[in-house]
């Protein structure tokens, strides 16, 4: 796996998986080798199953964004309060804009 993952620091790695001609990237903190081909494993499956941006994509704009982080984080992660206060805050911040 030497094009998959490589060290970049002391703890650092960087993951690629190259999937429908399109690169993915993400850089994890990991205190061993084992470790970070887990998380590759894992980097893989996102990719898979469209869960993870290609890098060099096109820009987004700060609504397309939020749109993607809210799909993809606060949906599952996050209570329905503090979506709430999320969007609500968004909504200010997207107008001043």
């Amino acid at each position: 796996m030497p094009s998959k993952i490589k060290k970049r620091g002391e703890n650092s790695y960087l993951l690629s998986v190259v999937h429908q001609q399109k690169e993915y990237t993400k850089t994890i903190k990991a205190y061993s080798r084992l470790e970070a081909e887990q998380h590759w494993k894992l980097f893989a499956a996102d990719v898979l199953q469209g869960h993870a941006l290609a890098a060099g994509t096109e820009r987004m704009t700060v609504t397309e964004f939020y749109c993607y982080w809210n799909y993809h984080h606060a949906d599952k992660n996050l209570q329905k309060k503090t979506i709430a206060y999320k969007n609500a805050l968004f909504a200010r911040i997207d107008a001043s804009l």
